[in-house]
């Protein structure tokens, strides 16, 4: 859960930048988290704090998400339970597949 002082700075930010600038914020934030990763899988210099950096950032931008697209934080918890058990589901059955050959 966003917390209140957390949430009034999110939505600082979006009245201060607009809903579109933070938008295409999350973008590029999505963008410099990808380009930490594809150093590391391509074998290049990389160093851990950036990924680290690069993942709060995506996470700060998801939250502000949450507060301009005014999501409902328990139906969105609720939500990624589904899709969280449907991943364990999934890898229980791949592993039953790979047991079994």
């Amino acid at each position: 859960m966003i917390n209140n002082d957390t949430r009034k700075s999110y939505e600082q930010a979006i009245k201060l930048w607009t809903k579109e600038f933070q938008i295409m914020m999350l973008v590029e934030e999505f963008s410099e988290l990808f380009k930490a990763i594809n150093k590391r899988i391509r074998g290049k210099t990389f160093h851990q704090e950036d990924i680290m950096e690069e993942i709060a950032d995506v996470q700060i931008m998801l939250e502000q998400m949450i507060v301009l697209f005014n999501i409902d934080e328990v139906e969105l918890r609720a939500s990624y339970m589904l899709k969280l058990d449907k991943m364990k589901k999934m890898i229980e059955s791949d592993l039953k597949t790979q047991a079994k050959s």
